[in-house]
């Protein structure tokens, strides 16, 4: 089981190093995401300079492989904490891609994916606190964050075990400390992006 385990974790990470909207405007435009915009590779940068459609083919695809990574882990592995695991290793692969100088997104579509393959119940309960969120606040972005952050609480309400439970903290933590306002302040284009 360890060397299994070792195996979807690396494999996870790699599959998270995908990066959909880096690929998708490479494909399409022949340009760099990073260096238009927040710098973000993520949908919602993708929204902000391209529009709708590339910001959704980039969610789907970035949120496909979260889940792929945790019915992956499902299916070859028995503790439910190793599917989180996965998760979150997909995830840290999503923000520091080895072939992208580890410059990649902020992970939260990835997650929202990979929530929806574990727990479904749990997914739509913190897309209904998303939505409440911004109902009240008008703020996409902090109603994402509160979803975010309500992950872990969801799953232990759903009975979750104690590890699981414990892997989302980390997994939360991560995503809401790479989306704080001081990380995630607009990048410079390097020179050779600007280039291009």
């Amino acid at each position: 089981m360890t060397l299994t385990l070792i195996a979807v974790l690396v494999g996870s990470y790699a599959l998270g190093c995908l990066v959909a909207a880096y690929y998708v405007t490479r494909w399409r435009r022949g340009e760099d995401i990073r260096a238009s915009g927040s710098g973000n590779a993520g949908a919602t940068n993708m929204a902000r300079v391209y529009g709708k459609f590339d910001a959704a083919l980039t969610l789907v695809l970035d949120a496909g492989k979260g889940a792929l990574a945790v019915t992956a882990a499902l299916y070859l592995l028995e503790p439910q904490w190793m599917a989180v695991a996965a998760l979150l290793a997909a995830i840290i692969g999503h923000i520091w891609p080895a072939q992208l100088s580890f410059h990649g997104g902020k992970g939260a579509a990835t997650a929202l994916g990979g929530m929806l393959a574990f727990d479904p119940v749990a997914a739509l309960l913190l897309v209904g606190a998303g939505v409440v969120s911004f109902a009240l606040t008008r703020n996409f972005f902090r109603s994402g964050l509160v979803a975010i952050g309500l992950g872990p609480l969801a799953l232990w309400g759903l009975g979750h075990d104690v590890p699981t439970v414990a892997i989302s903290v980390v997994t939360t933590v991560l995503c809401l400390v790479v989306h704080h306002p001081i990380i995630d302040a607009p990048r410079q284009p390097r020179p050779k992006d600007a280039a291009r």
